[in-house]
């Protein structure tokens, strides 16, 4: 459900300011499945058909340094779809989701951008989705946090793009509760 994952939260105090500081610290590693592994693919690669609905999907972009342009993650669920564009020349990362139940709702369909450190030769993203929520966290840390409506179980599709070629390698673990199933 909404926000599952394990997670450190913390008061911030900077003056007379509080802010609460929200580390994601990941899926308990005996809900996890053996991985699915893809090594060495070149992007606009879409991904084996995952059984999806709750899962967790770690990205590395290889050869990030070369590379200033950007590279785009489409997730394609049951009437929701989301896109990630990761701009690793701006380190900027616009997210933009769609949902048939939605269409004309400017503030849901409004893209999102924000800043995080996309530099270094590889760069890592993990993604995690879950029946009500999709999560990225970034190689700094930070974290990106956005609902789902998929109507039912969802059976997402996976695309990587990018401008100009990139290699990249995937880990694709799916989550399971066995309480649930």
């Amino acid at each position: 459900g909404s926000l599952s994952l394990i997670r450190k939260t913390t008061l911030l105090r900077d003056g007379a300011t509080y802010r609460l500081n929200n580390e994601l610290l990941g899926v308990c590693p005996k809900y996890t499945s053996n991985p699915v592994v893809g090594v060495g693919l070149k992007t606009e690669s879409h991904l084996p058909a995952f059984k999806g609905d709750s899962f967790l999907l770690k990205v590395l972009f290889r050869g990030v340094d070369a590379f200033k342009r950007s590279a785009y993650i489409k997730i394609v669920g049951n009437e929701y779809d989301v896109d990630f564009q990761l701009n690793f020349g701006t380190n900027k990362v616009k997210a933009h989701r769609y949902n048939a139940s939605f269409v004309g709702n400017d503030i849901f369909g409004r893209d999102r951008i924000f800043g995080t450190n996309l530099n270094g030769d590889e760069v890592c993203v993990e993604i995690y989705v879950d029946r009500t929520v999709i999560e990225l966290r970034f190689p700094d840390g930070t974290t990106y946090t956005m609902s789902k409506y998929p109507k039912g179980r969802s059976y997402e599709a996976i695309t990587i793009n990018a401008d100009d070629p990139l290699l990249f390698d995937y880990e694709y673990y799916q989550i399971t509760n066995s309480q649930m199933e």
